[in-house]
């Protein structure tokens, strides 16, 4: 399993990158968790 963290201030720059990043784990079927950070 993969484990990824987004860090990022804007929300939206968060969900538009966790929205690419889901559909790419799907697409190549690739097992993952996903946790986002508002900063470091």
């Amino acid at each position: 399993m993969m484990q990824i963290a987004i860090v990022d201030d804007r929300a939206e720059d968060r969900n538009e990158l966790s929205a690419c990043l889901e559909k790419y784990m799907q697409q190549n079927h690739l097992d993952y968790t996903l946790t986002e950070f508002e900063d470091a």
